[in-house]
């Protein structure tokens, strides 16, 4: 992917945020889930290395709601518990249709 393509997919990113800014680390937490999709929160924590809390904060932001800004979120994806019965307490994260939706869009490039 060239530079170029690079710039087209944050701005089919932020186009889609409706926000004047979008924080490279909610960008990369996206990009990282879109690419794993269904993922843990210790695996996004692990694979972009960034904090615990940054991590949290992002994705409270990329789901339901923005806890920063105290407001509705992206719904550009879905936080559940695990499945598997001794890891209830564990959250995972997929893309939602909305998410999806963006995704293809860069795909398209």
């Amino acid at each position: 992917m060239d530079i170029k393509k690079v710039f087209q997919a944050h701005e089919i990113i932020r186009k889609h945020a409706n926000e004047r800014e979008f924080p490279a680390q909610l960008q990369s937490i996206f990009l990282f889930i879109a690419y794993k999709n269904d993922v843990g929160l210790e695996d996004i924590i692990d694979g972009t290395g960034m904090s615990k809390s940054s991590v949290s904060r992002n994705v409270s932001w990329l789901g339901p709601v923005n806890k920063l800004k105290r407001r509705s979120g992206l719904r550009w994806v879905e936080i559940y518990s695990d499945p598997r019965p001794d890891f209830w307490r564990h959250k995972r994260v997929r893309l939602t249709a909305l998410g999806r939706q963006i995704i293809k869009e860069i795909s398209e490039i």
